[in-house]
């Protein structure tokens, strides 16, 4: 659990390929990058950051729920894409924008 700690970026976590549970909420955190080889992670929790952008989610196959609550994700194509086309693999999607 790193939630509420100022983390600006999510690095060194690569080499946890059996971590399951990622919690980094309440960060502030713009970009989701290094994640690419958490091919176990099941739930991440990145509500209350700086998302900008999902594109870097669409590499977590076993993915099942991800909390983007409190993020002011932008209205891109590529963001309104990856709600109908890449989440429908997911259980559980959350986001609820302030």
């Amino acid at each position: 659990e790193l939630n509420g700690n100022y983390i600006t970026e999510v690095k060194g976590l690569n080499t946890l390929e059996n971590l399951t549970i990622l919690e980094l909420s309440t960060n502030k955190i713009s970009e989701i990058k290094g994640l690419d080889n958490l091919k176990s992670l099941k739930f991440i929790d990145l509500s209350y950051n700086i998302i900008t952008e999902l594109k870097s989610l669409k590499s977590l196959y076993s993915l099942i729920s991800i909390d983007l609550t409190g993020n002011s994700l932008p209205n891109s194509e590529e963001n309104r894409n990856y709600d109908e086309d890449d989440a429908d693999f997911l259980f559980e999607y959350i986001y609820k924008k302030i």
